[in-house]
């Protein structure tokens, strides 16, 4: 019984793997949606910001107005017109049970087009989502035209839906139609410690790799990598395709360690409801830090994307001991493939202590505790630790056995020049890497600057400079009781790790001293998000409050939170509270957090005064929120902790009719034209948009992106004089009514 669960477990998972090569398990003859093109200029699944690509997007060539197509026999299902979004998007019930989704598009056909100006025009609004009854296709029937309404540049965003409505890569329906012959392009590894007691390359925060090609698809790593502990690996890639410049994302990737695969993903469908973990697939801080996108080699315990197949630890990699061998495969949906290859050796985690080390002349004498198992050490002398001359002499004076896996040594070395103050001792342990780290052979701390840096769910303490210092000592007080701290140190200097939070709110006293005298001294006052936790802080008197639910962080976050004195000074904007500035290593919260900020004054603005975000710019963009008058207090929910303040937004948008001209003359009115613009709260809905001619509505298409709103009077207007009447409002209230007289004549 046992044998026949394996074997139907292997032959399930084979299944599964070959369906991801586009097989003829998927194969229907489905006609290409539009004739703009066989290109793409995006692919299945890559990342938005909160979300997946649910479908493939084709290249239009900034162009509008290709016609597109039922891709087989159906009956549309759904059309939905927004500003915003999808814009225009026609949904086609296939006869198969699936669902074609068009989006973007400029138009629909004829018949389609009346119909939903009868329903804007019946429900005076242009937005609109409606299920049509009955309205039977042929495939290769005219739907629609490509067109940039909604987000985005001119193209066709085209999807398939299985029956339960989970998106499918289109390219399984159409591998034949696109020409690529091109593979993935690598760009650099990430590699994060994933303990406390993690490191990579001498540090427990992550590191890039850059990788450097090492024949045709090959790569290798750029530098050295050398790793203790617990860590996972990212990769930044992107695809390309024959024939255009886009960054596509690659298809599959699968790792394998001394040979074994430790993870397989594969982007063949999607999950709506799981969409939002598009964020914890990727390194968040690193997309928000430095602009990079590294999709993640392993899968967290909270990931429930359907992307991966089942290998041993789920891409987690311990490393303890020896060297090891990694490769990485990344292909594309057409089977071009690259291939990174690396080494990663171990990193001892024990570290020297100089007990003592002073010089006298061209010599210098000290005291060290090393790691018992060491196969060779080598010394460097230098004036200004950027050039070093070798030692080529040095005599171990002591050599003794301490216990716990250690040795002392008291060593005489040359110095070679009198003016050399510092060493670079290099050390290589038995089946480790070497590592070296620096002596200063004087009393003076060299280092510079002390940084606490909040990395996620800890703290660290850095200072670069000089290490190996036994009088150098951390000094934390942790609920009243002061204890001797750790310092990992190395060439760069040094790194502190420091005790993981166990309250939502705490206080660490930070001291460092040198030879009993005092070089860095802080107290540090933090908060801290847990999992499954509801919790409520109040900050500055009760003016500032945050409240999460139970299920708001995905891991243990901390944060600061101080008043900002960096108050933005905006013409003609009253500012009614300090700025308030959350600090923390970026990550992405679960189902966010509420804000309640106090208003310092209600009047005059009271029913104008929301929520701002400042941006790096020093702009203002506007979170939502009405103040409560009662409370005094504005109050959203948001996933990003930023810099928030409440301003008045006093300014009504700015509103200018371009067609018809004043007093313009015409044998017909085609469209009305006017510009729209609001700079702060914004207009937030075309409900807020309102366009008349005489006293009969007009149905208002709004472009959010091009700041234009068009108007095309849906009856043909008699000859004599009329007056085009467009009102907006914005999310404060303020609201612009413009208008222009003009004229119809007879066609002679």
């Amino acid at each position: 019984m046992i044998d026949m669960r394996r074997n139907f477990v292997l032959f399930f998972w084979g299944i599964v793997w070959l369906g991801a090569v586009g097989s003829s398990a998927f194969a229907q003859n489905y006609h290409w949606p539009t004739t703009a093109s066989k290109r793409l200029s995006s692919s299945f699944c890559e990342y938005r910001p909160g979300h997946f690509h649910s479908a493939i997007d084709i290249k239009t060539w900034n162009r509008e107005g290709y016609p597109v197509f039922a891709i087989a026999s159906g009956r549309i299902y759904r059309i939905r017109v927004s500003p915003f979004g999808y814009g225009k998007v026609l949904y086609l019930k296939l006869d198969d049970g699936r669902m074609a989704v068009y989006a973007h598009l400029q138009k629909f056909n004829k018949a389609l087009e009346k119909a939903v100006r009868e329903q804007q025009v019946r429900n005076r609004r242009y937005t609109i989502d409606w299920y049509p009854r009955n309205w039977r296709v042929k495939k290769g029937q005219l739907l629609a035209y490509t067109g940039q309404t909604g987000i985005g540049v001119p193209h066709l965003h085209f999807e398939i839906r299985d029956a339960q409505n989970h998106p499918l890569n289109p390219l399984k329906f159409y591998a034949k139609e696109i020409e690529d012959k091109v593979a993935p392009v690598l760009q650099e590894l990430l590699v994060l410690p994933l303990t406390a007691q993690s490191l990579v390359n001498d540090a427990h925060s992550p590191q890039i790799i850059p990788l450097k090609k090492t024949g045709k698809n090959l790569y290798g790593l750029k530098d050295s990598l050398a790793v203790y502990g617990k860590i996972g690996l990212a990769l930044r890639a992107f695809d390309k395709a024959d024939g255009v410049y886009n960054h596509l994302a690659y298809y599959r990737a699968r790792l394998f360690w001394d040979h074994r695969e430790v993870f397989a993903v594969s982007y063949d469908t999607l999950d709506f409801a799981r969409t939002r973990l598009a964020d914890v697939e990727i390194y968040y801080p690193f997309k928000t830090l430095l602009h990079k996108r590294f999709r993640k080699l392993f899968i967290e315990p909270f990931n429930r994307l359907p992307f991966y197949y089942a290998s041993p630890g789920n891409g987690y990699l311990e490393v303890t001991g020896g060297k090891h061998h990694f490769r990485l495969e990344v292909e594309d949906f057409f089977g071009n493939s690259s291939v990174l290859q690396g080494t990663v050796h171990t990193l001892s985690p024990q570290r020297p202590v100089v007990e003592f080390a002073r010089k006298f002349g061209d010599e210098a004498f000290l005291k060290l505790v090393l790691p018992k198992d060491i196969v060779n050490l080598s010394f460097a002398a230098g004036a200004d630790r950027k050039h070093w001359e070798t030692v080529e002499y040095f005599e171990i004076l002591e050599n003794q056995f301490t216990g716990e896996g250690k040795r002392r040594l008291i060593i005489k070395t040359d110095l070679k020049d009198t003016n050399n103050t510092y060493l670079r001792l290099t050390i290589r342990p038995r089946e480790m890497e070497p590592y070296s780290c620096l002596i200063a052979l004087t009393d003076s701390c060299p280092y510079h600057p002390w940084q606490l840096v909040n990395a996620g769910k800890r703290w660290l303490l850095r200072a670069n400079g000089v290490s190996c210092r036994d009088d150098l000592q951390l000094a934390l007080k942790v609920n009243g009781r002061q204890q001797v701290w750790p310092m990992f140190v190395s060439e760069y200097g040094m790194e502190a790790v420091l005790p993981a939070p166990e309250t939502d709110s705490d206080s660490l006293r930070i001291s460092v001293t040198l030879n009993q005298k005092s070089v860095f001294d802080t107290t540090l006052v933090y908060h801290v998000l847990f999992p499954g936790e509801k919790q409520i802080f109040a900050f500055f008197d009760n003016r500032l409050r945050l409240q999460s639910v139970a299920d708001a962080v995905y891991d243990t976050t901390l944060f600061t939170v101080r008043v900002s004195d960096t108050l933005p000074r905006i013409s003609g904007v009253p500012i009614l509270s300090p700025l308030y500035a959350f600090d923390w290593y970026p990550q992405i919260l679960r189902k966010g957090v509420t804000i309640q900020i106090r208003c310092d004054s209600l009047r005059p603005y009271w029913h104008k005064i929301g929520m701002y975000g400042l941006t790096p710019s020093g702009a203002l963009s506007f979170f939502g929120g009405r103040c409560d008058s009662l409370t005094r207090s504005v109050q959203i929910k948001t996933r990003l902790l930023g810099h928030y303040v409440l301003a008045a937004d006093t300014t009504a948008p700015l509103v200018e009719i371009l067609a018809p001209k004043q007093g313009a003359t015409l044998t017909r009115l085609k469209e009305i034209r006017f510009s729209l613009l609001d700079s702060l709260s914004g207009i937030g809905s075309d409900r807020n948009i309102r366009l008349f001619v005489d006293s009969t509505f007009v149905v208002a298409e709004w472009d959010p992106e091009r700041h234009i709103v068009v108007g095309r009077p849906h009856w043909t207007l008699k000859p004599g004089k009329h007056v085009v009447i467009a009102t907006v409002q914005d999310m404060a209230g303020n609201w612009t009514k413009k208008s222009v007289l003009f004229s119809i004549v007879k066609k002679r």
